[in-house]
């Protein structure tokens, strides 16, 4: 399994067209979360089962849109993708990722 985190803290003005941008442009299962102290701070959470679809979605239009919808709407921005998770440490990680957030 592969994960895909995005980190943002959005501009405050550009809040509502990031949302709907995130919308459209997320891959399979993707999850958004907001900080509890921060509406701009957020957490966009993709899954694939397989490398290949991992790759198949960074070589996409929709990824080199949210990519550009990045560096439009946000004062800033992380990607990371986590390789090699297995289901149960998914699991485990989303907890703890919840729990620090909050």
């Amino acid at each position: 399994m592969v994960i895909l985190l995005v980190r943002v803290r959005l501009k405050a003005e550009k809040r509502r067209e990031f949302l709907l941008s995130a919308c459209s442009l997320a891959a399979l299962e993707g999850e958004l979360f907001q900080a509890v102290d921060d509406e701009n701070r957020l957490l966009l959470v993709e899954h694939f089962d397989s490398e290949p679809e991992a790759e198949a979605y960074a070589a996409s239009d929709a990824y080199r849109a949210l990519r550009g919808a990045l560096s439009t709407l946000c004062e800033q921005s992380e990607l990371e993708w986590v390789r090699g998770v297995a289901q149960s440490e998914e699991l485990i990680a989303r907890r703890v990722g919840t729990n620090r957030e909050a």
